[in-house]
């Protein structure tokens, strides 16, 4: 399952063109984690955030999921990724963010 890219780019509060431009920067990889915010598309989940490793690789992690719960997350693929690079650091980091978040 995939998002799209006006879902991605509203989980991290960019314009569709912002958004491409932050994929595509090939400045290294960055992510955006946003807690707590009513989307547009599903209100469901309170934790989201998109990762890009700058070179039009995106992927989507929402807090929560439906086998693990809590004690884990869901990863989707934004439309137009087939593949994202992930940057173990940066992996570890999100999801220790993304730990804390849930526990509040």
């Amino acid at each position: 399952m995939t998002i799209s890219v006006k879902q991605a780019a509203a989980i991290v509060n960019k314009t569709v063109p912002e958004f491409i431009d932050w994929t595509q920067s090939m400045k290294g990889s960055d992510y955006i984690i946003n807690f707590n915010h009513t989307f547009e598309f599903d209100n469901d989940e309170d934790i989201k955030c998109v990762y890009t490793d700058g070179d039009q690789g995106v992927l989507c992690i929402i807090g929560n999921s439906e086998i693990f719960l809590e004690e884990g997350a869901t990863v989707q693929m934004v439309e137009g990724s087939s593949f994202c690079d992930i940057n173990f650091k940066d992996f570890t980091m999100m999801t220790n963010e993304i730990k804390e978040l849930i526990a509040l």
